[in-house]
């Protein structure tokens, strides 16, 4: 019986190094739908980034790609030092640390995005030539972004829960 700890751990960001050839657990679909919701929400602040200009409305796109990258390097540095066979070379503190560092992050991703006024921003695409001629960009409109906008804020606030 796995102690309390390694239960906890476990849940946060996946499976143990001992349950090799075990079916897949909830420990494990929780690690996967982090990492997934991460991968999200860096493309959905990828895709921002490639058609909004960087100005006061938007100021959360970079932090968003901070905090996605940031989160995908350290869990993935955690999985897979947790899965050596020689031993886990992190220390239980260093696990902490990092994993309080995520939520952190998460928190004040979500934080951001829920008090920001770009939530109920209108999105119009000007050319890059002048700023009065508008152009219409296929498939991307001010209920799109809207839309991509709520899934960042959402999956940013679960990713707290579930990692920090």
């Amino acid at each position: 019986m796995p102690s309390k700890f390694n239960i906890v751990r476990a849940s946060i960001y996946g499976k143990s190094g001992r349950d090799h050839g075990r079916p897949l657990s909830y420990t494990s679909v929780s690690s996967g739908v982090v990492l997934l919701w991460t991968v999200i929400c860096l493309a959905i602040a990828g895709h921002f980034l490639s058609l909004l200009v960087i100005n006061d409305l938007t100021r959360f796109v970079p932090f968003a790609i901070f905090v996605c990258s940031a989160s995908m390097l350290i869990l993935l540095v955690l999985l897979v030092c947790g899965v050596l066979r020689t031993g886990n070379p992190i220390s239980t503190r260093t696990e902490l640390a990092c994993l309080g560092l995520l939520g952190t992050f998460w928190l004040a991703l979500g934080a951001f995005l829920a008090s920001s006024d770009s939530d109920d921003a209108e999105v119009e695409c000007f050319s890059s030539a002048d700023e009065t001629t508008l152009v219409n960009v296929a498939g991307f409109s001010t209920d799109t972004y809207h839309a991509q906008y709520r899934v960042l804020e959402a999956f940013s606030l679960f990713n707290v829960i579930l990692s920090g």
